[in-house]
C-alpha cells in the first residue's frame, strides 16, 4: 500500500503500524470446534487431510476461519506437517492446540485424538456459556437495585421531604 495524496501522512502511518502491531483476533472456539470434529471424522474415513481441510474451508460461515484452513491446507501441501501449519498460527487457536495435534501425529492416532479435541472444546464452550449465564443474574440484579435506588431518591425522597416540611409547618402554627 502506497500512501495516496487524499490520506494525511500521519493517518498513512498509523494504519500501517495497526496492521503489524495489533495481533491478529483468535479464532471463534465453535469454529475451532467444527473444524476438529470435522477433521476427526474426515481422517477417520480415509480422506487425506489437505483434502478435508479444503472441504472445511468450503463450509467455514466466516471468511477469517476460511482463510485459516486454506493456509493450514497450503502449507499441508508445501511439505509442512500439521502440528507445524497449526504452530504458525497458534496465536489464531487455543494454546493446547499444536502441541497435542503434534502428540497426535507423533502416536499416530490423529483421529482419535482431534475427536478428544472436539469433546474438549465442547466441554469448555458449555462452561463459558454457563458461565455467562450465571454472572447475568448477579449483573441484572445490580442494575434493578440501582433503579430502584435512584427512583427512590429521585421520586420518594422528594416527595417524604414535602410531606414533613408540612408537618413542621403545622407544629409551628399550632404553637
Amino acid at each position: 500500500d502506497v500512501c495516496s495524496s487524499d490520506l494525511r501522512p500521519a493517518t498513512y502511518l498509523w494504519s500501517a503500524m495497526n496492521r503489524f502491531v495489533s495481533p491478529p483476533r483468535v479464532l471463534p472456539l465453535r469454529a475451532v470446534l467444527r473444524m476438529t470434529q470435522g477433521l476427526a471424522l474426515m481422517t477417520r474415513h480415509g480422506i487425506p487431510l489437505p483434502h478435508a481441510l479444503e472441504v472445511l474451508a468450503a463450509q467455514a460461515r466466516e471468511p477469517r476461519v476460511r482463510e485459516v484452513v486454506l493456509g493450514i491446507s497450503q502449507d499441508l501441501r508445501d511439505g509442512i506437517p500439521l502440528s507445524a501449519a497449526f504452530r504458525a498460527r497458534a496465536r489464531l487457536l487455543p494454546s493446547y492446540l499444536p502441541d497435542l495435534i503434534f502428540a497426535a501425529e507423533e502416536s499416530g492416532a490423529l483421529d482419535d485424538i482431534l475427536a478428544r479435541i472436539g469433546s474438549q472444546l465442547e466441554q469448555e464452550i458449555a462452561l463459558r456459556r454457563d458461565l455467562l449465564s450465571a454472572s447475568l443474574y448477579p449483573c441484572f440484579v445490580c442494575v434493578a437495585s440501582g433503579t430502584v435506588g435512584l427512583l427512590v431518591l429521585t421520586f420518594l425522597v422528594p416527595a417524604f421531604r414535602d410531606l414533613f416540611a408540612e408537618f413542621r409547618s403545622e407544629e409551628h402554627t399550632s404553637e
